[in-house]
């Protein structure tokens, strides 16, 4: 198991961040698309204020149900006739039919890229990313991938959180 160190890894966590930011500043007009692989809520949440923080863009947020059967779909009635500097898709791990939307992503690709002029990051973790190559190769070769992670020291001292609260 390879250590990860608290300010390496705080150094590639801004990093990320800063790809973001100027993605979100640079390509709009633009589509682009931006995986965010992060496998924990808390650090998502910190990533995602530190975004606002950093921008004052207009980002739209959108949080998948788990009865989501097409990204696209639910973004084009979310989004409506709104062109925001990015959209920021939550919730993919939590779709019932995950593979079902990761093929008709696939499916209707070219679609993002004609309807939404902006960045689109899709937050995701290691299960959701690994099925995303597996089912949607195209889809998910056409993205970017920007990562979080969390140091040894941080990851212990969750675990350690958690146990005690109960």
């Amino acid at each position: 198991m390879q250590m990860k160190n608290s300010q390496i890894v705080a150094n590639s966590n801004n990093n990320s961040l800063q790809r973001i930011v100027r993605t979100i500043r640079f390509s709009q007009g633009d589509f682009s698309l931006i995986l965010v692989h992060c496998n924990y809520r808390f650090l998502r949440e910190q990533m995602v204020q530190s975004l606002r923080e950093r921008t004052n863009a207009n980002i739209c947020e959108i949080n998948l149900s788990g009865s989501v059967k097409s990204i696209y779909t639910t973004l084009e009635t979310e989004l409506g006739d709104k062109q925001p500097a990015a959209s920021i898709v939550f919730g993919l791990e939590s779709l019932q039919d995950l593979d079902t939307a990761l093929v008709l992503a696939n499916r209707v690709r070219e679609e993002f890229r004609k309807k939404f002029p902006f960045p689109v990051l899709l937050w995701v973790n290691d299960k959701v990313l690994q099925q995303m190559i597996r089912i949607a190769p195209d889809f998910a070769n056409w993205a970017t991938t920007v990562e979080f992670d969390i140091s040894n020291e941080e990851a212990e001292s969750k675990i350690y959180q958690i146990v005690n609260s109960r």
